[in-house]
């Protein structure tokens, strides 16, 4: 390949402008590849030393003062031997960023392999093992460096955002893989500072997802459904009731008998003593809410029910209502709605009933009758009683989403103003949001 400065360096009949053409005198351009075009408007040459890649304007206006620096600093970097780095073997597995002075950002390192910290030089190795191997903070960097490996090509402001929110230096020679083990290290020492009083220290997060009943199966699906959107740095600790809790709540006495079994065992167990929020699900205006937040003050604790009002309020929609199980629930809900509010509002179009039974929402062999119901009665929620936000009312409608979508287009409607809102999915926000913010300190 010819890396002389007349081939590699733009020129006027290539980029259109009318800026003078680069010379044998700019000599940076040896140092580099030959230009590769990767838009309309940007070159990318990589470093013949380091492979760090960058992008420059075709019409030359910037990028080369970049070049110069990078330069500067890379012509320093030798292998273990002392000898000089060469092409393709990058001492770092060619994780690159740009300066701060121009040109791009990119993101070559393959981070889907999920490499580990532990070299002599507190870079990844370039072992793999599986995510699971790693802590729970270090799998979310590694996930997120596998992320931003997927939009190498973002504009400059994106990077450097995605980067700055990963945690990641674009310092020592732009080494992105060093700064994420580093980045990883600290946010280990986070999790070792945990206050164990409800709150946190830094970034660490540990969100109780408690489903008050028995039934085992609810508390899964809920898993399934949060932790492909669980937040970095959050930690989702799933519980279930004890055994002497019943196995679903269907009125106000087993909402009664579940709350009290369940804060019993909280208590037995001190199993809220590290949490740092705790979330009730269960639709209703649940009593374990109070007497979690009468015992624990310090912990911010909501239902499903509070958390899905609040984000059907905020969405955009401009009315709600609700679809529920049995219709025994609907009067409790009524009146948490209310509660919430503060009064009757034009905004909540009400709560439909489908006769369902909890346990029967996750059993396989009613699964017609379930899809059936679900369509139909949100169908009856958006287009005759006018809800634009329609709440999933019940934690085991968790992941009904689609079903709710289709039910309406199939009787007519459109989606164009439709919100569906699961109160699990908002919660586990909500409260990550207020343990982060620490309004009260004790």
């Amino acid at each position: 390949m010819d890396h002389s400065p007349s081939s590699n360096a733009p020129s006027d009949h290539m980029n259109g402008s009318n800026k003078k053409p680069r010379t044998a005198a700019t000599s940076i351009w040896s140092h580099y590849t030959d230009r590769r075009s990767i838009s309309d408007t940007h070159w990318e040459v990589k470093c013949l030393n380091c492979d760090t890649c960058y992008k420059i304007k075709k019409d030359g206006s910037t990028g080369t003062s970049t070049l110069h620096k990078h330069h500067r600093q890379c012509q320093d970097k030798v292998k273990p031997d002392g000898s000089p780095l060469s092409k393709h073997t990058s001492h770092h597995g060619s994780a690159s960023t740009s300066s701060s002075g121009g040109g791009g950002f990119r993101l070559s390192h393959d981070y889907t392999q999920h490499e580990a910290p532990g070299s002599p030089s507190n870079h990844p190795s370039t072992s793999s093992q599986p995510l699971a191997a790693y802590p729970p903070t270090l799998q979310d960097y590694l996930f997120g460096a596998a992320q931003q490996q997927s939009h190498a090509n973002d504009p400059l402001q994106q990077g450097q955002a995605s980067a700055s929110a990963l945690g990641l230096s674009q310092t020592n020679g732009y080494d992105l893989a060093a700064s994420m083990a580093d980045a990883a290290h600290f946010a280990n020492n986070f999790n070792a500072r945990h206050d164990g009083q409800g709150g946190v220290v830094g970034e660490v997060v540990d969100v109780m997802v408690l489903n008050p009943n028995s039934s085992e199966v609810i508390t899964s699906n809920l898993a399934q459904l949060l932790e492909p959107n669980r937040a970095w740095g959050v930690k989702h600790s799933y519980r279930t009731g004890p055994p002497s809790a019943p196995p679903s709540i269907n009125d106000p006495p087993t909402s009664i008998l579940s709350a009290q079994t369940t804060f019993d065992d909280l208590r037995r167990t001190s199993a809220l003593s590290d949490k740092s929020a705790v979330l009730v699900c269960c639709f209703s205006a649940h009593p374990l809410v109070p007497m979690i937040r009468h015992e624990y003050p310090h912990i911010p604790c909501m239902h499903i029910l509070d958390t899905a009002i609040n984000h059907a309020m905020s969405c955009g929609a401009s009315t709600f209502g609700i679809i529920t199980t049995g219709k025994a629930m609907v009067p409790d809900i009524d009146a948490g709605v209310r509660s919430y509010l503060g009064g009757v509002s034009d905004r909540y179009k009400g709560c439909v009933a489908t006769g369902l039974g909890v346990l029967e929402l996750g059993d396989p062999n009613s699964k017609e009758r379930v899809e059936s119901k679900i369509k139909e009665d949100s169908a009856r929620l958006a287009l005759e009683k006018g809800a634009e936000a329609i709440i999933l009312g019940c934690a085991g409608m968790a992941g009904m989403e689609p079903l709710v979508r289709q039910g309406i287009q199939e009787a007519g409607g459109t989606l164009e103003k439709v919100w569906v809102i699961d109160g699990a999915k908002a919660g586990v926000q909500i409260l990550t949001g207020l343990a982060r913010s620490q309004y009260r300190v004790v």
